[in-house]
Order: C-alpha cells, then sequence, then structure tokens
C-alpha cells in the first residue's frame, strides 16, 4: 500500500513536471509567435515609410521639373526673342 502510494505521489510529481514543462514550451511558443509577428509588423512599418518617404522624393522632383517645365514654356520664347533682338539691334548698332 505504501509503495503504491509512493508510486502514486511520484508520478503526480512528474505529472506535475511535465504539465510545468507543457506550460512553459506553450509559454516560449507563444512569445517566440508574438516576436515574429512584432518583427514582421517592425518590417512592414519600416517597409511603407520606406515606400512613403520614397514617393514624396519623387513627387518633390516631379514638381520641381513641372515648374521648371511651366517657367520655361512660359518665358522661354518671349525671353529668347528679346534676347535675339539685343543682339540683332548691337550687331546693327556696330554697324
Amino acid at each position: 500500500m505504501a509503495e503504491r502510494a509512493a508510486a502514486m505521489r511520484a508520478l503526480a510529481a512528474t505529472q506535475r513536471v511535465s504539465a510545468g514543462r507543457a506550460v512553459a514550451e506553450r509559454a516560449a511558443a507563444v512569445r517566440a509567435v508574438a516576436e515574429r509577428a512584432s518583427a514582421a509588423a517592425t518590417h512592414r512599418a519600416s517597409a511603407g515609410r520606406a515606400v512613403a518617404e520614397r514617393a514624396a522624393v519623387e513627387r518633390v522632383a516631379v514638381e520641381r521639373v513641372g515648374q521648371g517645365r511651366r517657367a520655361r514654356s512660359v518665358f522661354g520664347a518671349p525671353l529668347r526673342f528679346l534676347l535675339c533682338a539685343f543682339r540683332v539691334h548691337a550687331e546693327f548698332l556696330k554697324g
């Protein structure tokens, strides 16, 4: 009877240890999943931030090109005409 009680206590202790080990392993697995999810979210956020920054830089570059093109299209021909007229006039005055 005492042997059986000792065997039952040993079995219960083993089960508690294995249950504790299972809880610890489950907690470690949950932590690992959470860390991977956090790393993935951080990667997505940094990738999204990089895409947004790249788009902003490209947008500014396109706006600058557009402004320059607009400036040339509005003022380019009249200025070229005036410069040409001044050159012709200067040549005419030189005689």
